[in-house]
């Protein structure tokens, strides 16, 4: 035998003229597909398909334009190995299954079950074609490789309708400044909320379109980098699907205790402060301390003079103030209040991280959620591998590494760390030496950053 049935084989003819004239081939065959070269002298000839041996006359005819002279041959092509192939058809760009679709390989044919799987036994090792189809759906037609050693390997089948799926198009603005918001990502979730490729960049115009989308209860969301930073249901049952969105910018309000003047961000459902809170009614150099008792630090500053502290400039302007325990449970302004370790939390997987994980205690890396909590300056360089310390601050919570204050040695790793009370007690760490956000107590006394929280 040759080959058997399917593969392609490569034949060459050799030819002399006399008169050194340009010659030309022509090749023939009763049966097969000539790939490439059907009139050069070496031609590529796919063989049949088939379930028994066969012998196949090939016939190359060669002419310089006066005379042709002729040549057959056998080729002796063995039955087919056969193998079998599964798969699942989805919709296009999502993993929704569609069942009830017609997949026919070599003469051979499966429909889908309600899972879109197909399994189709019995079809000849080598290269083939694959077809879909189903009523009201784009026929697709595929190339594929059939072999004993991928049998197991499910092949992937996408169609579109245009009957049964929506265009969803809308603009998206801030919900103060009306200002369009370009390079947000709008996507459709798979069934199993993971990421599908239904997905559109929000343009210069904050305008967008995705692909067409299936018809049912669908959950579209919207990110900057990998944070979700919206999300819905929505209910698509006609064709075009209009959706425009305002999403949450920074305001500033007034503390009316000092005139000190904050932005804050609604990030999810949740409304913070996103800068450091700077209430200071006394202050008190770092060797003085009690873990009982309300304690206020601005860093680097060692005296007793609220007005000497201000002045501290970026000192008190950009790191605000530290306090212990006992100050932070009540510094926060009216209306707002220190978060809980739930209220953290909730930030935190909002950020990408694990709800498996988001429980622990010490670093926690999943979902870089430090990196999206992080300002994109101020951070001094990663001492450990040298790599910038910066985050890409796509929360838009923008932590400054504001430091600590302990008993001894007194202020410490501003530029490094920043440090987070909640009112349970649990401390938040974010560094400039990893992505991930650390959860631990510590001890009341030590002078640590407040971020308040709208009740």
């Amino acid at each position: 035998m040759n080959a058997p049935g399917g593969t392609t084989l490569t034949i060459s003819a050799h030819a002399v003229d006399e008169d050194q004239d340009l010659l030309s081939y022509l090749w023939i065959c009763e049966s097969g597909m000539f790939i490439e070269g059907a009139t050069s002298a070496q031609t590529k000839w796919k063989a049949p398909v088939s379930l028994s041996d066969e012998v196949y006359s090939m016939k190359v005819i060669v002419s310089d334009a006066i005379e042709s002279v002729s040549m057959s041959t056998l080729i002796n092509i063995g039955k087919s190995v056969t193998s079998s192939i599964s798969g699942f058809v989805y919709f296009s760009g999502c993993t929704l299954p569609i069942s009830g679709v017609t997949v026919t390989v070599n003469n051979k044919s499966a429909t889908t079950d309600s899972d879109g799987y197909f399994l189709i036994d019995g079809i000849p090792v080598g290269e083939t074609i694959l077809v879909a189809n189903k009523e009201d759906y784009d026929t697709v037609s595929t190339e594929i490789i059939v072999s004993l050693e991928d049998k197991d390997e499910d092949h992937l089948v996408f169609m579109t309708s245009q009957k049964f799926s929506a265009k969803i198009f809308g603009t998206i603005t801030g919900d103060h400044t009306g200002a369009p918001k370009p390079g947000l990502t709008v996507m459709v979730l798979n069934p199993d909320g993971s990421d599908s490729n239904l997905k559109s960049i929000t343009n210069s115009s904050g305008s967008y379109q995705l692909p067409p989308v299936p018809l049912g209860e669908r959950t579209l969301i919207v990110k900057v980098s990998e944070m979700v930073v919206y999300e819905a249901d929505i209910l698509l049952d006609e064709p075009d699907y209009h959706y425009n969105l305002a999403l949450p910018e920074p305001f500033e309000f007034t503390d009316n205790r000092d005139g000190n003047q904050y932005q804050a961000l609604k990030i999810g459902t949740q409304t913070w402060m996103i800068k450091n809170l700077a209430y200071l009614p006394t202050v008190s150099p770092s060797s003085i301390g009690s873990g009982s008792s309300p304690y206020y630090y601005v860093y680097a500053y060692e005296g007793n003079s609220v007005e000497d502290a201000i002045a501290m400039d970026y000192m008190y302007k950009d790191y605000g103030v530290l306090y212990n325990w006992e100050a932070a449970k009540t510094a926060c302004p009216e209306g707002w209040h220190l978060p809980g370790d739930a209220e953290w939390k909730t930030l935190e997987i909002l950020c990408g991280m694990s709800p498996l994980e988001v429980d622990a205690q010490d670093l926690r890396t999943s979902g870089r959620a430090g990196m999206k909590l992080k300002s994109t300056t101020g951070w001094n360089r990663n001492y450990l591998d040298g790599s910038s310390g910066n985050g890409d601050n796509s929360s838009g919570f923008n932590v400054l590494p504001g430091g600590s204050r302990d008993n001894s040695p007194g202020f410490l790793y501003r530029g490094d760390v920043a440090y987070f009370w909640s009112s349970d007690a649990w401390v938040r760490a974010i560094s400039n030496s990893d992505d991930g956000v650390l959860r631990r107590s510590d001890f009341y006394g030590n002078g640590f950053s407040v971020r308040c929280i709208k009740n």
